[in-house]
């Protein structure tokens, strides 16, 4: 009987014409979700710089370097969280994980428009960062096995295109927001952090 281990069935024939349609076919579907995820986890990475525009450090009383503080804290638990996710993927699957990253990243984002405190507002973006720090493993995780290693190049740098998108939309949608005014006894700056998480 022919196995995989006596080498047998080391050559397995592939259609081509379907290896192709098929490619295209992730190209179209599953590609722009991706980088859908990557704008919005970028979005909520970066929302703060905004939120800081429309009054974040003076609702939450910040002085001297705390706000500071709160963009560069979210990159420590970032790094330490990064390996954690990939020995994750590796046991439970990339669907699984991406899936507890982005409800965890979403649930901090969100939390982060009820902060009364610097204190709550730093636990809010250490739990953000040591959640969107999944987000790259994941997708570089699924590219890597649905397009082979000649074909990765194109998705990834689409990945990065689109953190790029993100920055560039991040400001209008947050102007957006702002428009909207104090609405429900809360300022613009938390139904940034309140739309962009849900």
């Amino acid at each position: 009987m022919p196995s995989v281990a006596s080498g047998a069935l080391s050559q397995v024939p592939v259609d081509l014409e379907f290896e192709k349609q098929a490619l295209k076919k992730f190209d179209m579907f599953l590609l722009p979700q991706l980088a859908l995820l990557t704008i919005l986890a970028y979005l909520d990475r970066t929302n703060i710089g905004n939120a800081n525009v429309f009054g974040f450090a003076e609702g939450l009383k910040l002085k001297g370097n705390r706000f500071n503080n709160l963009v560069t804290f979210f990159y420590i638990t970032y790094i330490i969280c990064d390996v954690l996710w990939v020995i994750s993927i590796q046991r439970f699957g990339a669907n699984h994980v991406l899936a507890v990253a982005m409800v965890g990243w979403s649930a901090a984002t969100f939390g982060t428009g009820f902060t009364s405190s610097y204190e709550q507002a730093m636990a809010c973006r250490l739990i953000l960062g040591a959640f969107e720090s999944g987000l790259l493993p994941c997708l570089t995780f699924i590219i890597s096995t649905v397009w082979n290693r000649s074909q990765q190049a194109k998705r990834v740098a689409v990945i990065y295109c689109a953190t790029t998108i993100s920055g560039a939309f991040g400001g209008l949608v947050a102007y957006g927001i702002q428009t909207m005014g104090t609405r429900l006894g809360l300022d613009p700056w938390r139904w940034l952090f309140i739309i962009e998480g849900g």
